[in-house]
C-alpha cells in the first residue's frame, strides 16, 4: 500500500489527467463525491484497465464509461459512427492518454512508472463495481452536458 502523501498526489494528478484527456475530446467532465444517488444510463458500458508499477508505487487504473459518452468522446474526424470494437479501442487510448499523463507528472516526485497495454472490454449495463482494494482511489466523474 502506498503512503498518504502518494495517494494524494496520485487522486489529484489522476483528477486533472482525466478532466483533460476528456475535455481534448470535446467531452467536459465535472467530479463528483461519489456515485451515491447518481443514475446510470442504460445501456452497455466500455471498460478499459492498464496496470503500472514503479519505484514507490503500483496498481492499476480503470476507466468505466457508458457507451454513449465513449461516442461522444470518439473523434469526429473518424467520418463515421463508432461500432462496438471501436469504442473498445478508442477507450484503450483515452487510457493510455490518462496514464501517460499521469505517469509525466509522477516524475516530477522522482516516482517512475512503467505500465501495461491496455485492456478492455464491452459490459452489459448496470452499476459499476465499487473498488474493496486497501488503499484504492476511486474517482468519479458526470458529463457536463
Amino acid at each position: 500500500m502506498m503512503d498518504a502523501a502518494n495517494s494524494t498526489i496520485l487522486r489529484n494528478y489522476l483528477k486533472t489527467s482525466v478532466k483533460d484527456v476528456f475535455s481534448m475530446t470535446g467531452v467536459q467532465l465535472l467530479p463528483i463525491r461519489s456515485l451515491e444517488g447518481s443514475s446510470f444510463a442504460h445501456g452497455s458500458r466500455v471498460l478499459g484497465l492498464i496496470s503500472f508499477t514503479g519505484n514507490q508505487m503500483r496498481g492499476s487504473v480503470t476507466l468505466d464509461l457508458p457507451e454513449a459518452l465513449a461516442a461522444r468522446a470518439y473523434p469526429k474526424s473518424a467520418g463515421t459512427p463508432a461500432d462496438p470494437y471501436d469504442l473498445r479501442d478508442w477507450t484503450g487510448e483515452l487510457l493510455n492518454q490518462i496514464v501517460g499523463r499521469l505517469k509525466r507528472q509522477l516524475l516530477k516526485h522522482a516516482i517512475a512508472l512503467e505500465m501495461s497495454s491496455p485492456s478492455t472490454l464491452t459490459a452489459a449495463s448496470g452499476r459499476p463495481p465499487r473498488l474493496r482494494a486497501p488503499g484504492a482511489i476511486e474517482l468519479h466523474f458526470r458529463s457536463a452536458e
